[in-house]
């Protein structure tokens, strides 16, 4: 292989990879945006769930009407896919206090539920 050839590849190696580089790297960045909207979907839909929940379980207590009975039986379904298993005991307590009719002890845990959920999901200390 004389010189020429040799300059010849490596001019073309490189007008291949001046095309192919950009071309590469937009690919990579569609799929690193798409990853990063799917985690964004995924923590407000998260997010939904748990304010629906707290909502419900709040209303169930103080109002005790037919209406938050549905809403409540709706959001506990859905409740225990959006938070870490933690939180799955004080959400199982809450549900027999309210079976029991026992507002008072429902409350109590409720609250400190509350509690522990803006701790863990508290988005202004985070930023």
């Amino acid at each position: 292989m004389d010189t020429a050839q040799i300059t010849v590849i490596l001019a073309g190696s490189s007008l291949l990879l001046s095309i192919a580089s950009p071309i590469i790297s937009n690919l990579l960045n569609i799929r690193h945006q798409q990853k990063m909207k799917r985690i964004e979907l995924n923590y407000l839909h998260q997010t939904q769930v748990i304010e629906k929940y707290l909502i419900a379980v709040s209303s169930l207590i103080n109002y005790h009407n037919t209406e938050a009975e549905k809403e409540y039986g709706r959001a506990c379904g859905e409740i225990y896919s959006a938070v870490p298993e933690e939180f799955w005991p004080l959400i199982d307590e809450i549900d027999q206090h309210i079976k029991e009719n026992n507002d008072s002890d429902a409350g109590e845990v409720f609250r400190k539920l509350s509690k522990e959920l803006a701790k863990t999901y508290n988005l202004r200390a985070k930023i």
